[in-house]
């Protein structure tokens, strides 16, 4: 929260910006996971029993699940245009993606973390990883805006949902374009 304040205010000669902190993120995850071989859905291939006409809808879900880190852009727009919804008077939009952009680089983080513990200590299910975006965008907009009022804390809990529902509509939405246009 402090980060995202300060950044906000003008003091950033002493944190990363928040681009190259997502771009950094992004490429030590790439590589790291390229390292241990990890892949989070090894063993689930596409379904084949999928009637003709819903084969694209398949397919498509099939790419975003497969993709899910190539598009986490989707993410970060995401966060900012509901934090703009909730939050209309706070913050320019452009900030608000700025701190988009941390908290989808936090998110990385996280998902690194997990990727290491998976390859090597235990097996933790994919979808624990939404569960955990989830409370971390709840968390990270109650850092940035610190009211602790029930109003604010709905408004931080039902803007994590709905920014976790436009990035899975988004994502998907782009991926049934691509899926589309192969054909």
């Amino acid at each position: 929260g402090k980060l995202f304040r300060e950044y906000i205010a003008g003091r950033r000669k002493t944190y990363y910006k928040p681009v190259a902190f997502f771009i950094m993120l992004t490429a030590i995850y790439i590589i790291v996971r390229s390292l241990i071989n990890y892949d989070s859905f090894a063993g689930n291939p596409p379904p084949t029993n999928v009637p003709e006409n819903r084969r694209i809808f398949s397919e498509a879900a099939f790419f975003m699940v497969r993709n899910i880190n190539n598009i986490l852009f989707f993410l970060v727009l995401s966060i900012g245009l509901i934090q703009k919804l909730f939050f209309l008077k706070r913050y320019r939009l452009i900030e608000y993606i700025s701190v988009g952009f941390y908290i989808s680089g936090l998110y990385i983080l996280v998902g690194l973390l997990i990727a290491i513990i998976s390859t090597y200590i235990i097996q933790i299910n994919p979808q624990i990883n939404l569960l955990i975006l989830l409370i971390l965008m709840i968390y990270s907009f109650y850092s940035l805006h610190l009211q602790k009022n029930l109003l604010s804390i709905i408004k931080y809990t039902l803007g994590a949902i709905f920014s976790l529902v436009c990035y899975i509509v988004m994502g998907y939405s782009f991926s049934l374009l691509i899926v589309y246009l192969k054909q």
